[in-house]
């Protein structure tokens, strides 16, 4: 009888990668959604592992209807579950996406994620991106910038401003160093490229676009549909 797990030991012969260590990748991305390479000696040797055997991880996730995007020029993969819309591919049907495996963002971190996909856009615009394709801004222009596309304001708990801020950073959004001040408008943080995969340029346009033009009495505010731009995007 041919097992699955059988048939990805078979796929695994020839590489470097145990089935213990597919195993690992396989958890890994499951749990956290994204690998990136250079956020720590651990994260880039599981990324470089999981580049080895991207094929069958490909496979293997295809049984259950995940995608698996890879960036090769950014040294990412991110983990789309079934009903995602990935770049360059189709929308997703919203239906098959597993509450499970949905973000769990909250209001303010899906506006600010929004924010952050608004201003890493305009850098690339600019030619404002480094080697590393991160975009540098200060927090006065994250304030800025959310009250005037958004018409929000940060949370006024400096503790609530620190932790959306750590799990953006989480999610691999965002850098920034330990000591971060954010209450202060000086401070800087780097919108990682990563974010491109989280929230499409068709979606935040789309989201600003019924910003814009939303009447008083419309159906849903401007954050309830950056709820379901997000919600129907994969980590």
């Amino acid at each position: 009888m041919i097992t699955l797990h059988k048939t990805i030991q078979d796929a695994l012969r020839g590489t470097p990668v145990s089935f213990e260590r597919f195993q690992a990748l396989a958890i890994r991305l499951l749990d956290t959604g994204v690998l990136a390479s250079g956020d720590s000696q651990l994260e880039s040797e599981l990324y470089q592992d999981a580049a080895r055997v991207e094929e069958v991880l490909h496979s293997y996730f295809d049984i259950i209807g995940c995608t698996l995007f890879h960036d090769h020029a950014f040294e990412y993969m991110r983990l789309y579950p079934p009903g995602s819309d990935i770049p360059g591919q189709e929308t997703g049907d919203e239906e098959l996406l597993p509450k499970g495996l949905r973000l769990q963002l909250s209001q303010n971190d899906i506006a600010a994620a929004l924010v952050l996909r608004f201003l890493y856009s305009e850098a690339v615009q600019s030619g404002q991106l480094d080697e590393d394709g991160e975009a540098m801004i200060n927090l006065e222009a994250f304030n800025t910038t959310m009250a005037t596309q958004l018409k929000r304001t940060q949370p006024l708990s400096i503790t609530e401003r620190r932790a959306g801020f750590g799990r953006l950073r989480a999610l691999k959004l965002i850098n920034f160093p330990s000591d971060l001040d954010v209450a202060d408008p000086a401070a800087q943080i780097a919108i990682r490229p990563l974010i491109t995969s989280l929230i499409h340029e068709d979606s935040l346009n789309e989201v600003l676009e019924g910003e814009n033009e939303a009447a008083p009495d419309a159906a849903a505010t401007p954050q309830e549909q950056a709820t379901q731009e997000v919600e129907s995007a994969r980590q």
